[in-house]
């Protein structure tokens, strides 16, 4: 399964598991401020405006973000210089 975790901090790596052949595990779940940081927006962008992402609640309070879900999201808002 799931190895090694490159770090705990949001601020210059997300913290991504590799899996067993040294690639990065894409089912992880991100915090709000891991989330934030892998589509480079604020926590407070995250948290008003992006309501359109899936995520996973956990408990009452805690949201986390599947890489894919951003992804998707990621690749649906772009749009094409003219």
């Amino acid at each position: 399964m799931y190895r090694e975790r490159a770090t705990d901090a949001p601020s210059t790596e997300l913290p991504f598991y590799k899996n067993e052949s040294g690639g990065v595990a894409n089912s992880y779940l991100l915090k709000a401020p891991d989330a934030a940081a892998y589509l480079g927006v604020s926590l407070s962008w995250l948290k008003q405006k992006g309501k359109s992402i899936p995520y996973v609640r956990i408990g009452i309070k805690n949201k986390r973000w599947r890489i894919q879900d951003l992804d998707a999201f990621i690749a649906k808002n772009v749009r094409n210089a003219q």
